[in-house]
Order: structure tokens, then C-alpha cells, then sequence
């Protein structure tokens, strides 16, 4: 449950809870929105790389 809402299409502000030991690593929400942006731009590359394989 999201906002207290099963809406999962509304995403302008989302408040999710962290689990104790991933919420160590990021301090606030500066931290995760960065860490999530490096992620995705990590996996969209690799991605594009592995479809010159196929």
C-alpha cells in the first residue's frame, strides 16, 4: 500500500518504506533518487550492449 492507497499509477509523490539495512546506505531521499537513476542508466546500458550480441 502506497500512501495509504493501492493506486499505483499516481506517481508524482510516492512514499515507500526502506528495509533497516538498504536504509543505512542512502540518508535521505536525495540518496535513493540517485543511486536509483545510476541503476537504470547501468541496466539501460548494458542492455543496449547485449542487443549487438543477438
Amino acid at each position: 500500500m502506497i500512501n495509504g492507497e493501492d493506486n499505483h499509477n499516481n506517481i508524482e509523490k510516492l512514499t515507500i518504506f526502506l528495509e533497516p539495512d538498504v536504509a543505512e546506505m542512502f540518508p535521505n531521499s536525495e540518496a535513493v533518487n540517485e543511486g536509483l537513476r545510476f541503476l537504470i542508466r547501468v541496466t539501460s546500458k548494458n542492455r543496449f550492449l547485449n542487443c549487438d550480441r543477438i
